[in-house]
């Protein structure tokens, strides 16, 4: 399954584009009142006090390109990209679909989310300015991202910042995500890619993401494994293909190599 046909296939147009018991003062023995009380997992406990996704009518713009005018979960109407959220690490668990950004190098990175639907409609969530989201990773840090059901987006980090190209667009090594996709029976898929940076010459920092043994690597420099890596831009069936189901992606951002 290819995730984002159109960062691979716009180049010509863009440039790569949340028993007690009781007694009253004079009443009888505690043991002797019992209430009932629903029993409560720490799942459960725990899902009162964490943020949850925007709920509401979704968007239902489409883009104008056939092959490449799913566009699957946005947001609400007046709330763009709630369905991307940064979460707090020991909260995860309690997301079906969640990516955590480890930094495995010791300079801090800048990092960006996105949509692959721009928040005026246009395929353009990738370009500086359009982004849902932003946050900063430490060095040898853990963040989480928590992701609601059919999005389809990416990351990518930087240090100090995210580079972008002459046009505007998100360059570095991005992550690409298809979150269980309604389109395409529930499946979600992901990938390491660096066709925008190869395609302009910029730096090619490493990233892997992995879904338990099954990984798609971007080196340094831009040499990869089951990845998107320069000249690929008409290749297809790369990276993750994971069945319906809960998805926990791994990245490492500033991977070595090896």
């Amino acid at each position: 399954m290819k995730l984002f046909d159109i960062f691979h296939a716009l180049g010509s147009n863009l440039g790569v584009i949340a028993h007690w018991g009781t007694r009253d003062q004079e009443g009888p023995d505690r043991s002797s009142i019992e209430v009932a009380l629903p029993m409560l997992s720490l799942r459960n406990f725990a899902r009162e006090a964490f943020p949850q996704f925007c709920k509401g009518e979704y968007y239902e713009k489409r883009a104008t390109a056939s092959d490449i005018s799913y566009e699957g979960n946005i947001g609400i109407d007046g709330n763009y990209g709630c369905n991307l959220m940064l979460v707090q690490n020991h909260l995860a668990t309690l997301y079906d679909y969640t990516v955590t950004f480890t930094n495995s190098a010791g300079l801090a990175q800048r990092c960006v989310c996105w949509l692959k639907i721009g928040p005026h409609g246009g395929i353009n969530g990738f370009f500086q300015g359009n982004q849902v989201l932003e946050f900063s990773l430490p060095g040898h840090s853990r963040q989480v991202l928590a992701i609601d059901t059919d999005s389809q987006g990416g990351c990518t980090c930087g240090n100090p910042r995210v580079p972008v190209t002459e046009y505007g667009q998100f360059a570095s090594t991005w992550l690409e995500f298809d979150i269980a996709n309604a389109a395409n029976g529930g499946w979600s898929g992901a990938d390491a890619s660096c066709l925008v940076s190869a395609l302009y010459g910029l730096d090619i920092p490493g990233l892997q993401v992995c879904s338990y043994d099954v990984c798609s690597t971007v080196n340094p420099g831009g040499t990869g494994t089951n990845a998107y890596i320069g000249g690929m831009e008409n290749e297809d069936g790369i990276g993750l293909n994971i069945p319906p189901g809960q998805v926990r992606l791994v990245v490492i951002v500033g991977y070595g190599g090896g």
